[in-house]
């Protein structure tokens, strides 16, 4: 029985270290996707100007995974730091992309403020206007000639 329970806890250490040796692969994996990840926002001018805050605890996180991954910590401690410096990579990101957009949708409306007295002024300088019926139309060219045929602009009376 002895030779048997020995055997059992070496099968049972054996398994231990390859669950941890699969783990220590996973976390490790998970911590260079962190690092790809904290990099391009590092990297990025715009993030670091409008979001960075959420950059330095994207590598707070990073790095806190890397010290648990360097000496016996848990993988799941590793993993876990890991997820949160890749989630606060992300809404470095996102928080960037809303900021560029609200700018770029601000900077548009003044185009459009800028713009807009130019078309209302071409729709009053399209005279008569589309929608008046073909009518109303000969009755202001009639206008216009008249207009021409009256001396010194006054009415003769009849």
């Amino acid at each position: 029985m002895n030779s048997a329970s020995r055997a059992f806890g070496g099968l049972i250490l054996v398994g231990c270290a390859s669950l941890y040796g699969c783990a220590g692969q996973h976390s490790e994996t998970a911590l260079q996707e962190a690092g790809i990840d904290f990099q391009k926002v590092k990297e990025d001018s715009n993030v670091l100007r409008i979001a960075p805050k959420d950059v330095i605890r994207a590598g707070e996180s990073l790095a806190r995974a890397d010290r648990l991954s360097s000496y016996w910590g848990s993988g799941s401690d590793v993993l876990h730091y890991a997820y949160l410096s890749q989630r606060y990579s992300e809404i470095a990101r996102e928080h960037t992309n809303k900021v560029l957009n609200e700018e770029s949708a601000a900077k548009l409306e003044l185009e459009r403020q800028r713009l807009q007295p130019r078309v209302q002024l071409q729709r009053l300088v399209l005279w008569p206007a589309v929608d008046l019926p073909f009518c109303d139309l000969r009755h202001h060219v009639g206008q216009a000639l008249h207009a021409l045929a009256v001396e010194g602009g006054q009415h003769q009376l009849a």
